[in-house]
């Protein structure tokens, strides 16, 4: 996740990691096998990390901003 937002920008990595959380669910929402579930699951997995990744990264980023200008 972290070479999908170097390469492709911060607000295309957030919009990446929610369709993968998106579509987990929606996945999710229609398994009708365990097999489908469990792929569901870790699609919607990986979509919430990176979510999560990719705000960490914009908070480090901009709090490193705020501080050269003090």
């Amino acid at each position: 996740m972290t070479k999908v937002l170097d390469v492709f920008g911060r607000a295309e990595g957030v919009c990446f990691a929610a369709a993968l959380y998106s579509l987990g669910y929606l996945i999710t929402a229609g398994a009708t096998d365990v097999k489908v579930y469990v792929f569901a699951r870790a699609l919607s997995a990986l979509g919430g990390q990176g979510i999560q990744l990719a705000q960490q990264i914009i908070v480090a980023g901009e709090s490193a901003l705020s501080h050269d200008f003090i």
